[in-house]
């Protein structure tokens, strides 16, 4: 975009040089015109005058037109340029971000790591704890012995002798 902005400066340039000739000539054929108008002082030489000066205004207004012309462009060109910069000043600050986001995802991943395992046993610890304060009738250690899960009543292998205190 940015080399089409510039072309159109170049094209319009050229248009204000060649109509910038034209008024050079136009001028000079105004007073040619002008000055034969004044020796002779026949009509046909004053209206020979008239439209040299006819066309010398009209040269002179399409000029100042090419010249806002010109400066539009030069204008547009510039506002393209800065388009493109800060198109290509975004693209750089989004990739500085990226890069910033998977570093600080890195760090992030290496720190969690160790932190993680220090929460847990600072967890563990403290439920230990808390259980160890529950063990009075709520529960029992169970360090080495064995659960029995399936459990049906049956008599002792080996007598017992005792009294039955109460039954329930």
């Amino acid at each position: 975009m940015v080399k089409r902005a510039q072309d159109m400066v170049k094209r319009a340039q050229a248009e204000l040089d060649k109509v910038s000739k034209q008024l050079a000539n136009a001028r000079a054929r105004a007073r040619a015109a002008a000055d034969d108008a004044r020796k002779s002082g026949n009509a046909a030489s004053k209206r020979a005058a008239q439209r040299a000066r006819a066309e010398l205004d009209k040269l002179a207004k399409r000029l100042e037109s090419v010249r806002s012309q010109v400066t539009k462009a030069r204008i547009n060109a510039k506002i393209t340029e800065l388009e493109a910069k800060v198109r290509q000043a975004e693209t750089d600050v989004r990739a500085r971000v990226e890069k910033y986001r998977s570093e600080l995802m890195a760090k992030a991943r290496k720190d969690l790591s160790p932190a993680l395992k220090r929460y847990e046993a600072k967890w563990k610890a403290q439920r230990d704890k808390m259980n160890l304060k529950r063990v009075g009738d709520r529960m029992r250690a169970t360090d080495a012995e064995q659960v029995l899960v399936n459990f049906l009543p049956h008599p002792p292998d080996e007598e017992i002798e005792g009294k039955i205190i109460a039954v329930a």
